[in-house]
């Protein structure tokens, strides 16, 4: 056992562990894998964005860099243009400093891209995202199209306001749902159509209220009824009102907390897996959010071979270690915001490129360090000489530490997966930002609302008022980050509880927290009871 030495818990290196960082020629790490998913979070700047101008072209953007930060940001024409040269930022490694003291001094001068996003489509107000069409404020999201407000939408047609979903269309506020098609307040389903404020359904149509059913159809409450009982209690319920939309989430929020039964994992088509929401993935430990993954541990939202410690990875990466956000990457370590990329180390926006080492916004390039080009011959000798360099001063193998992120803890996703308080992030060392203080207007037009929550304004856009309209919904009473926040209530954290089945009293890991006193259930219960 070791001691982390940011939590000072204990935590284990095994086996399969230590095999992995022999392969890949790094020191076993010094913290435990939840800090370490900390630290990776605290680099990814998700829905905190800010209204810009391109400091090259002047364009109109949004940026994921507020206008404090000391480098510049560049529209996406611009970043992957011909006017500049981020080489031009290079410079020496300096042996006498420690790595990412220079790294940071780098990356205070070298410009940025103004997102995360790559390769959309009429999609400029996204955030990364990629391969994208007609999309308007989808976060984490790959090949979706029409797609609103939304969550790590994968191949999704016409979606809004719903997170964590796959091949799936027509749906509203809905959470972790595959292949299902005109659904609103769906949570956890899989293969339904014209579900409503439902949990943990499986082939399921025309169903409202209801968890824990396979195969059913026209039912409320899990009561069976006839087609026309059906459609007339539903026009009873008034989803197309504030009021009667307002009822139902509380109902569906109950059904959750109490009513309904949980399987301890959501593992689908899994072999000697360990975490949640994973489907078709093999030998991972510790994994979440995870699709056609083999051979990994401590990852979360992604779809990789032979990665540990990664977080947002798509397009199949493969043997890379410490990795945040990153698309069909080979052989990298400790990186991220680098796309399409082999044998990369502690980069940042680097795109298409292979054998860098320190560098920021490169783009296919090669045999650079901090930035500055070398030859092969000279790469391959400093290469080894910078990394003995690293051990000695602590630095190889681990990711960027947080207060070296260009974002303030509680601009980060950190903060929704690793919450702090202010006082707990300056005590730390992190870097925070204070919150403008506004009064906050009233609604200033029917396009332009208040949150009935927390007071800011937000704007309803011309598509988005049609998607309501298509599906019969009254327009939002919450901007858009209190909806999300009201169903990430429905994600667990990504923590195993040993615990004990409610039904049978054996003993089973699970993610959902032990105070919230909900029925969870091993396999065997479960699928006594709800198959």
């Amino acid at each position: 056992m070791k001691t982390c030495l940011n939590c000072a818990q204990p935590f284990e290196v095994d086996s399969k562990d230590a095999e992995f960082y022999n392969k890949i020629q790094v020191p076993a790490p010094s913290i435990c894998p939840t800090c370490r998913y900390q630290r990776r979070l605290a680099v990814r700047n998700e829905s905190s964005l800010y209204a810009r101008k391109c400091d090259l072209c002047g364009k109109d953007v949004i940026a994921i860099y507020s206008s404090d930060k000391p480098f510049k940001q560049f529209c996406n024409e611009c970043f992957f243009g011909d006017k500049w040269d981020a080489k031009d930022y290079g410079r020496d490694f300096d042996f006498t400093k420690p790595f990412f003291e220079q790294f940071a001094d780098l990356q205070n001068s070298v410009p940025r891209l103004n997102t995360g996003s790559l390769n959309n489509v009429n999609s400029e107000y996204t955030n990364f995202s990629s391969d994208c069409k007609n999309c308007y404020m989808t976060i984490a999201s790959e090949k979706a199209e029409d797609c609103y407000y939304c969550k790590l939408a994968q191949t999704n047609k016409n979606c809004c306001d719903s997170d964590y979903l796959w091949d799936s269309e027509l749906c509203y506020d809905c959470v972790n749902i595959h292949n299902c098609y005109h659904c609103t307040g769906l949570v956890q389903s899989q293969n339904c159509s014209d579900c409503l404020f439902s949990y943990d359904l499986k082939s399921c149509q025309n169903c409202i209220f209801c968890y824990n059913l396979r195969n059913q159809e026209y039912s409320i409450f899990n009561k069976s009824y006839s087609k026309e009982d059906f459609e007339k209690a539903k026009k009873e319920l008034k989803l197309n009102t504030k009021e009667g939309y307002k009822k139902a989430f509380h109902n569906l929020r109950k059904i959750f907390l109490t009513d309904s039964i949980h399987k301890a994992a959501d593992i689908i088509s899994c072999e000697n897996v360990s975490g949640d929401n994973l489907s078709h993935c093999k030998n991972s430990k510790l994994c979440f959010d995870m699709q056609d993954t083999e051979e990994c541990a401590y990852c979360a939202e992604g779809d990789a071979k032979f990665c540990f410690d990664c977080n947002n990875i798509y397009y199949k990466p493969e043997l890379s270690y410490e990795i945040m956000s990153a698309l069909q990457m080979y052989n990298c370590k400790t990186s991220y915001y680098s796309h399409y990329s082999n044998n990369i180390s502690y980069c940042s926006a680097c795109y298409y490129s292979s054998d860098l080492f320190g560098c920021i916004s490169l783009k296919r390039e090669k045999f650079c360090i901090l930035n500055k080009q070398y030859s092969e011959e000279e790469y391959r000798a400093i290469i080894p000489k910078i990394i003995d360099h690293m051990k000695r001063t602590k630095e190889y193998g681990e990711f960027f530490p947080i207060k070296f992120s260009p974002f303030e803890y509680n601009e980060t996703i950190a903060m929704e997966w690793c919450p702090i308080t202010r006082e707990q992030a300056l005590e730390k060392g992190y870097r925070w930002r204070e919150k403008d203080v506004k009064e906050y207007a009233k609604p200033i037009s029917k396009d332009i609302l208040a949150c009935e929550f927390c007071g800011k304004n937000y704007r309803l856009v011309n598509q988005e008022i049609q998607f309501y309209k298509t599906m019969q919904l009254p327009t939002p009473s919450l901007c858009s980050g209190c909806r999300h926040s009201q169903r990430f209530f429905f994600k667990n954290p990504r923590k195993i509880w040993a615990q004990k089945c409610s039904n049978c009293s054996a003993q089973i890991e699970s993610t959902y927290p032990p105070e919230r006193h909900q029925k969870v259930f091993c396999e065997t219960c479960y699928l006594k009871t709800v198959i």
